[in-house]
């Protein structure tokens, strides 16, 4: 558990999350697509993605990435604790970024959308308010993990690396005010966003950077709703150094 006053130290360096545009070539896109493809680590998880965790940085357009993140707003201030490709066929439901082994003084997170398969525009990452501090969870109000009938609820249950949060009352800055966005979020139900409120949104975009606090909850948008058939893209998780 981490103390009240790592909790305060994380809290003071949050920011609203942005995207770096072009910051990824189109042939650095390729290559690294080449990588998910050839790589012998890929791990099918009970919740749907396929991920492959990044061992090293030392192909060129991994390098590149890496310099971004050590070199860029953040530098000097921190460090990278985990990497790895994700490939998804199902929007992703709330959640934030955290490790269950340790507590770290958690910092940013980095998405690199790598490629779309099909779409007629670029889906979103969608932001909210709220943020939390006790562990890597993903978040589902009013369930239970006795739960019946609802797919993600009872597959999160099982998820050693998270766990499911159905009680808010630890959640930072819950409000009353009812939950509002245009974004389509259908696989989101509404109980779920109960306390919770938009901030902002990120397109989803291959060769843009992603930027935004690990403890700041967050959902995929419904990229089906745009005709997009899967995602490949590249997280990176930092800390304070």
């Amino acid at each position: 558990m981490r103390s009240q006053t790592d909790k305060d130290f994380i809290l003071s360096h949050t920011e609203t999350p942005y995207s770096i545009e072009d910051c990824v070539s189109e042939e650095d896109i390729e290559e690294l697509i080449d990588i998910w493809e050839t790589a012998d680590n890929k791990e099918h998880k009970n919740t749907g993605p396929i991920t492959s965790k990044i061992e090293n940085f030392n192909s060129p357009a991994l390098s590149k990435i890496r310099d971004l993140v050590y070199f860029g707003d953040y530098a000097g201030d921190i460090e990278i604790y985990y990497a790895f490709f994700f490939y998804v066929d199902k929007p992703h439901i709330i959640h934030m970024d955290d490790r269950i082994d340790e507590s770290p003084l958690i910092y940013k997170a980095f998405t690199f959308p790598v490629r779309l398969d099909g779409g007629v525009e670029e889906p979103y990452l969608m932001f909210f308010d709220q943020f939390y501090l006790d562990g890597p969870s993903k978040f589902f109000k009013g369930e239970s993990n006795k739960t019946k009938g609802h797919h993600e609820a009872l597959q999160f249950s099982d998820l050693p690396r998270s766990m499911c949060v159905y009680d808010y009352s630890n959640v930072i800055g819950i409000t009353e005010k009812p939950f509002e966005t245009d974004l389509p979020i259908s696989h989101i139900k509404s109980e779920w966003l109960e306390g919770l409120s938009y901030n902002s949104a990120q397109k989803w975009k291959p060769g843009n950077a992603i930027v935004f606090d690990c403890c700041r909850l967050h959902c995929a948008s419904d990229f089906r709703s745009v005709g997009v058939k899967s995602k490949l893209g590249i997280s990176i998780f930092t800390q304070h150094k």
